[in-house]
């Protein structure tokens, strides 16, 4: 009957569905037990419960990782881990950001002054001859020497088996044996006699294995020409467009990034630069706008002027951007830092 009068619901329940469904439509014959008159009834429900007791054990996420992985797997993880996937692990050589000064890159190329294809073991970065070199590493300096064809140089090495080169250096401030960390300062970036200019030259060994440096060298903050009080914003910004050109061919009556002769690139520079919008003009032409300064008040940004290189019918034959320390940056063989007193 219609049991709901008396508060109560009333359900039937099987054990399978499939008892359920056997018995079809049925009718069932109920009873409130009400002896009591109360109406209520003390009903007691029996369920099975499942009890799981569940253990935890602590483990590193790179022990999951390797639990899972096939033996190459694992192998090719670690070097993953150890390098932390090709950021930046070793510091940086110089404390300005150095991106933009590399001048040659590593990999095969074509030699810049002997035109052969040849590989290039290392980064070659542009700077001004002096620049402090900082180690990229803590270690132990393995060799401070000399040879003609890496003049200064300094190599070291850590104890996981990573080794850094640096050569082209005008000095060394560390010697054979020395225990070394890294931001130390091991000499200064010079001009080692070759004709490609004042550079620093980096290399980067795992296990004797070479790797391209750039993509594991920080790259510094700010600029080098950033921190001089005597360089104008208008200077800063001339000498960084010219810093972005380092290493480009020279090209006779060039006048883009594709290749520059002396005048062409400073006319470039200035005019790329927002300094001033000289067009395309000579070296004498160059000269013809500007204002005569001493050598006593030169200032970065300044443009030096030079005589007499070759025959041109004018005296002016070439040009270079002062950048400080009797160092410019010029279109020679390629665009490079060098000094201004160089025999040229």
């Amino acid at each position: 009957g219609a049991f709901a009068r008396y508060g109560v619901q009333f359900d039937v329940y099987y054990d399978s569905h499939s008892a359920a469904s056997a018995h079809g439509h049925q009718t069932w014959e109920c009873f409130l037990a009400d002896a009591n008159g109360s109406r209520e009834v003390e009903v007691t429900r029996t369920r099975d419960v499942d009890v799981l007791n569940v253990t935890l054990n602590s483990s590193s996420l790179t022990g999951i990782c390797q639990s899972r992985l096939g033996i190459f797997q694992r192998e090719l993880f670690s070097a993953y881990n150890e390098t932390k996937g090709n950021l930046q692990m070793f510091g940086t050589p110089f404390d300005f950001n150095w991106y933009y000064n590399v001048s040659s890159y590593y990999g095969y190329r074509i030699h810049p002054i002997s035109g052969a294809n040849q590989l290039h073991n290392g980064v070659d970065i542009g700077v001004p001859e002096g620049t402090e070199v900082l180690a990229g590493l803590t270690g132990t300096v393995t060799t401070s020497a000399y040879n003609d064809s890496y003049g200064n140089y300094v190599v070291i090495k850590d104890s996981k088996g990573y080794e850094l080169r640096y050569a082209h250096l005008k000095s060394r401030s560390v010697s054979s044996g020395a225990a070394i960390t890294k931001g130390d300062v091991i000499g200064l970036a010079g001009n080692t006699g070759n004709s490609t200019g004042s550079h620093l030259h980096v290399e980067l060994l795992k296990n004797g294995e070479r790797m391209n440096p750039i993509f594991y060298l920080e790259t510094g903050e700010g600029t080098i020409f950033g921190g001089n009080e005597y360089t104008s914003e208008a200077a800063q910004r001339l000498l960084q467009e010219a810093a972005r050109y380092l290493g480009t061919p020279y090209v006779w009556g060039g006048y883009s990034p594709s290749g520059f002769d002396c005048s062409g690139f400073v006319s470039y520079c200035l005019t790329n630069s927002g300094v001033r919008n000289t067009g395309r003009l000579t070296a004498q032409g160059l000269y013809d706008i500007c204002t005569p300064v001493s050598e006593s008040d030169v200032q970065p940004g300044d443009l030096i002027f030079f005589t007499g290189t070759y025959d041109a019918g004018v005296p002016v034959t070439h040009i270079g951007i002062y950048v400080g320390g009797g160092q410019m940056i010029h279109c020679g063989h390629p665009v490079q830092y060098t000094s201004i007193y160089s025999s040229y």
